[in-house]
């Protein structure tokens, strides 16, 4: 494991520790449900992206799927959950692992991307998402994801700005993304005989109604606009509820692929007779909205 890897290991170990003021569990994901607070801020950029991922995956027939990068395990467990297949979550931090063991009661196996603990062609699908920009040896990650899976490899990635990778590069930011990605970032997997579809997520053109719609607190900033978005707070809640998040993931799937956008979505396809061009389960936003872990961890 190099030294830049190490250091990431050791941010996500804490990262993995957090609780709240109330004593429960600070998840990554929308765990506890549809906001059921909890967790970390812009749930709707994070269902948008995880509707993308799991309409990815209804085109593939497959019996098992592990989710590398996978945090506190809340992809791969609504992976079983939509699908019924057998899942296993992995990250680089021992932390994460424990959590997804806690809340969801899956395998959880800890390991690095690039020299990651499993049998060539391992699992049916690997997932893989938000996890490859932060990695030193992008190219080593693409092909450990690739050589574990017998069909496919999904993997969603930040499209950034050139300037802002090169920042974090520089000021050696921790857990920060230190690769830019383009449409043809994957395309050497192309050589080996596999099909790449690159598809895109979390318009940044809803970036602003997807903010009103989260109806969460702004806790940065005291200008009188975030003070009289606190105040409306409630009433956005009372009418712009599950229905409106609903509708926002939907427009999302339909406007991403012709405007400018904040992830990338990229199906590695290695056995072809296992895809499809038409999706084989109808994924809907409630599939993901109405999903949640039943365990309030770590509540005191």
């Amino acid at each position: 494991m190099d030294e830049y890897t190490r250091k990431t290991k050791d941010w996500l170990e804490k990262r993995y520790q957090k609780r709240d003021s109330e004593g429960v569990y600070l998840a990554h994901q929308p765990v506890y449900g549809f906001r059921a607070g909890h967790c970390e801020p812009f749930n709707n950029s994070k269902y948008m992206v995880t509707f993308s991922l799991m309409n990815a995956i209804s085109h593939f027939r497959f019996d098992s799927l592990i989710d590398i990068g996978g945090a506190e395990g809340y992809k791969s467990a609504l992976v079983k959950h939509i699908f019924g297949v057998d899942v296993k979550t992995s990250d680089l931090s021992e932390e994460a692992c424990n959590r997804a063991r806690e809340l969801y009661n899956i395998p959880a196996i800890a390991g690095d991307i690039q020299e990651l603990p499993f049998e060539d062609e391992e699992f049916d699908i690997t997932l893989s998402s938000e996890t490859v920009e932060h990695v030193t040896d992008l190219r080593k990650a693409a092909r450990e994801l690739l050589r574990i899976s017998k069909k496919a490899v999904i993997i969603s990635v930040p499209n950034e700005p050139e300037e802002v990778i090169e920042k974090n590069i520089e000021e050696e930011k921790e857990h920060g993304h230190i690769h830019k990605f383009r449409i043809d970032t994957f395309d050497f997997l192309k050589e080996e005989g596999n099909q790449i579809i690159v598809k895109k997520a979390a318009s940044k053109s809803l970036r602003y109604i997807s903010a009103l719609i989260e109806a969460e607190e702004k806790k940065y900033g005291s200008s009188t606009l975030h003070r009289i978005y606190n105040a409306f707070v409630p009433l956005i809640r009372l009418f712009l509820g599950k229905g409106a998040t609903a509708w926002l993931m939907k427009r999302d799937f339909k406007i991403s692929e012709n405007s400018e956008n904040g992830i990338w979505v990229y199906i590695i396809i290695k056995d072809q007779n296992s895809y499809s061009e038409k999706p084989l389960r109808k994924i809907t936003p409630y599939d993901i909205l109405d999903f949640k872990t039943e365990i309030l961890n770590g509540k005191k």
